[in-house]
């Protein structure tokens, strides 16, 4: 074999030696893409974090609100109410699904303290002078998650009042 020959071949197994190192040896973390679907890979650590985001958020505010009640049960008026956690303690879970938009749910359940003040004739009257006792409810919520484009999206926030009675947590006072 010649000198140039010997040439060729060094050059024809070094140019099939790269390539076959970029076809079948490049990794995930290479690539600058696969650093943001490994997030899309490990739905149940995102949902985590999105949960314990959220419920961080619920401990420095306490969701106040104040609305106007008028029923033929309670006594009618502007009334503010708020809720807090009862505890750390909350469920969570990940479910797969068929949907290509969202191929996960998310679904997170935990307790608030839920008080009610006493009704007052007027809006500003409640804002002001509300007065709340040490009663209240325990609300079970439950919120629901999809998980879209690498992002979990709230798509409900309910509340159990009684029973099965489930109700949207910007109604009465969440």
């Amino acid at each position: 074999m010649s000198r140039n020959q010997r040439g060729d071949w060094h050059a024809s197994a070094l140019l099939f030696i790269v390539l076959f190192g970029l076809a079948f040896g490049c990794s995930k973390s290479a690539d600058p893409a696969g650093a943001d679907s490994h997030e899309q890979e490990d739905p149940v650590a995102s949902f985590k974090k999105t949960v314990e985001s959220y419920l961080n958020g619920y401990k420095q505010t306490k969701h106040e609100k104040v609305y106007f009640i008028q029923s033929e049960y309670i006594p009618s008026g502007w009334r503010k109410a708020y809720s807090e956690l009862v505890s750390d303690a909350y469920t969570m879970d990940v479910q797969k699904t068929d949907s290509l938009v969202s191929p996960y749910i998310g679904i997170l359940e935990f307790n608030t303290r839920h008080y009610v003040s006493s009704p007052l004739a007027t809006e500003q009257a409640v804002r002001s002078n509300a007065y709340f006792t040490d009663e209240y409810s325990v609300r079970k919520h439950r919120h629901m998650y999809a998980y879209q484009s690498g992002k979990w999206i709230v798509t409900s926030r309910k509340q159990l009042l009684w029973e099965d009675v489930w109700n949207d947590c910007e109604k009465e006072g969440e």
